[in-house]
């Protein structure tokens, strides 16, 4: 049984973190970040029947082909995170998808914040 609320989503949907976020063109995780990504560590630490997908996001904005590699490096550094602290690597799987999956428009600030973003997406164990 998943024991963290915001997983018991079906299988292959996504879910988001509100305070993991990246600074434009950087694939750093912040304090703040690494602090919500403990509550995803946790619940991969109680349910090892879990696997993760984790997907890389960018704004449109700049080339194209800059940001798929962006979102891949931002993915690959949640998946290290998690990786550094006992999951096992083949538990995750890390995807970038540049700026193909918008949340939001491309009109303010706010709409690239918002889309600069890493999506969780459970997956059983088979």
């Amino acid at each position: 049984c998943v024991k963290k609320a915001y997983l018991l989503n079906p299988i292959d949907s996504a879910f988001t973190l509100k305070k993991l976020q990246f600074d434009r063109s950087s694939c750093i995780l912040t304090d703040t970040s690494k602090s919500d990504l403990l509550t995803v560590w946790e619940l991969l630490t109680e349910n090892p029947e879990v696997d993760l997908e984790i997907h890389g996001h960018t704004e449109n904005q700049g080339d194209a082909v800059k940001n798929l590699e962006l979102s891949l490096k931002r993915a690959e550094t949640v998946k290290n995170y998690f990786v550094e602290r006992g999951i096992k690597e083949n538990r995750l799987k890390s995807i970038g998808f540049g700026g193909t999956k918008p949340l939001l428009g491309y009109g303010t600030n706010e709409d690239h914040n918002h889309n600069r973003r890493v999506e969780f997406v459970v997956k059983k164990r088979r």
